[in-house]
């Protein structure tokens, strides 16, 4: 009788330790997958202009982002900022809940204004340039994105200029979480201005 005691006291115990070690091996299997989770790419397609006036233009860019993880994450931030040339526009922190799924693809948009009195300002500190100068290096990207002549007094610099304009490269971070472990990785990505 305590042969049969000391044997189930065994097994019992044997049991127990199989399946203590079986959970902590599928769990480290998740943390390992979870901690090896690799970055979304991401990538703007379209940026359409959605208002082009005297004082500013906006844009609305078209994010993509595709998980090329063999799980499904969820995107919880995504900031934006915007170079084109040598300007600078200061983006946003989009709070978003986002799935996307194994090996797919999900998108939303952004907008993005630019004033002209901002890239003027902009070009000042930067360059060290007078207002004056600095409004004249606007006209010709003015002039490309479809606005409207913003001071009369550069209605000659406004026929002459040709309009041009950079490509937009945009760059932030990109939060995304699965398993219950966040990751934040970088991007910089362009869009070709046609």
């Amino acid at each position: 009788m305590m042969k049969k005691a000391i044997l189930s006291v065994v097994l019992v115990a044997l049991l127990v330790a199989s399946l203590v070690m079986l959970s902590c091996k599928h769990l480290g299997m998740k943390a390992s997958q979870a901690k090896e989770l690799q970055p979304c790419q991401v990538a703007v397609p379209i940026v359409e202009t959605i208002y082009a006036g005297k004082e500013c233009v906006c844009f609305s860019p078209v994010f993509e982002l595709y998980n090329p993880n063999e799980q499904g994450i969820f995107l919880s931030k995504f900031t934006y900022e915007l170079d084109v040339g040598d300007f600078y526009f200061s983006g946003q922190q989009v709070p978003v809940s986002l799935y996307i799924p194994p090996k797919g693809k999900a998108s939303f948009v952004g907008a993005l204004p630019a004033a002209w009195v901002g890239m003027s300002l902009w070009l000042m500190q930067v360059k060290g340039v007078s207002m004056a100068q600095a409004m004249k290096e606007v006209v010709s990207l003015w002039k490309a994105w479809g606005a409207k002549l913003f001071n009369p007094k550069l209605k000659e610099a406004w026929k002459k200029a040709k309009a041009h304009s950079p490509d937009f490269v945009f760059y932030g971070e990109c939060e995304i979480s699965a398993d219950g472990v966040s990751t934040r990785h970088t991007y910089k990505v362009t869009y070709a201005v046609q």
